[in-house]
């Protein structure tokens, strides 16, 4: 009954493992760890494939019982470096810096935009706006990344849309009112840069804004305290 049940738990053990290498954490793993990803899922159905042969082949006999065991400590421990590496490196959102002239950097930004990481579909609409990572030129292809990237939730992607619609670049006509739009979006959602730079709209009375003062100090200070220092020298500027 014994060698029954340690057959069981290795099958348990080793299952739980090699499904947990394959259920998504719901984050993108680094830019790396892709590869790492796919040989994780081999090894884990390797693993799978050896515990249920302990399984089915054993007997009741005593000179079984040693195998089996070992095979239990051997898929433990595998199973407990498969949850290291899947919340240690899967669980990392951060995502490595490229070159601009790299031309593995669009494929690696695309793989992890397409995983759902926000950042990268950002990087990737600026690599086709500017023709950089081994890309080509594309200026609707880069406003649908950042488009994507800003209603996905990255702050930045708003902001850098929002200086697109101020100047009239990026391939975009300009619109003042798209601009304080996402300017307004990206600072509320964190972004200092854009609460100085929606200030400066207030400041000057552009991007189709009467000129307020008050509001201007207001966003210069929540974008000061944010850790943006043109904030802060704009905010002197006003007070001199």
């Amino acid at each position: 009954m014994r060698i029954h049940k340690q057959r069981l738990a290795i099958l348990v053990v080793a299952l739980v493992g090699t499904l947990g290498c394959f259920i998504p954490l719901g984050r993108v793993p680094l830019v790396w760890s892709l590869h790492g990803l796919q040989l994780a899922r081999k090894v884990a159905l390797g693993v799978s494939g050896l515990s249920l042969a302990l399984a089915v082949i054993g007997h009741r006999d005593k000179e079984m019982r040693l195998p089996v065991q070992i095979g239990s400590l051997i898929t433990t421990g595998l199973v407990v470096c498969f949850c290291i590496f899947r919340i240690v490196v899967l669980g990392n959102r951060t995502l490595p810096n490229f070159d601009d002239d790299d031309p593995r950097a669009g494929a690696y930004y695309n793989k992890a935009c397409e995983a759902g990481l926000m950042e990268a579909c950002t990087r990737l609409g600026g690599c086709y706006w500017t023709g950089t990572c081994g890309l080509t030129i594309s200026a609707q292809r880069g406003f649908d990344l950042y488009d994507r990237a800003c209603n996905g939730g990255d702050m930045n992607a708003c902001g850098q849309l929002g200086v697109c619609y101020e100047f009239g670049g990026c391939g975009l006509a300009k619109s003042g009112e798209r601009a304080v739009a996402l300017y307004e979006k990206a600072c509320t959602g964190g972004d200092p840069g854009m609460c100085n730079n929606l200030g400066v709209c207030y400041h000057k009375g552009e991007c189709g804004l009467a000129k307020d003062d008050t509001r201007a100090a207001q966003l210069y200070r929540k974008a000061c305290r944010g850790g943006d220092s043109s904030a802060c020298h704009n905010l002197d500027v006003m007070k001199n």
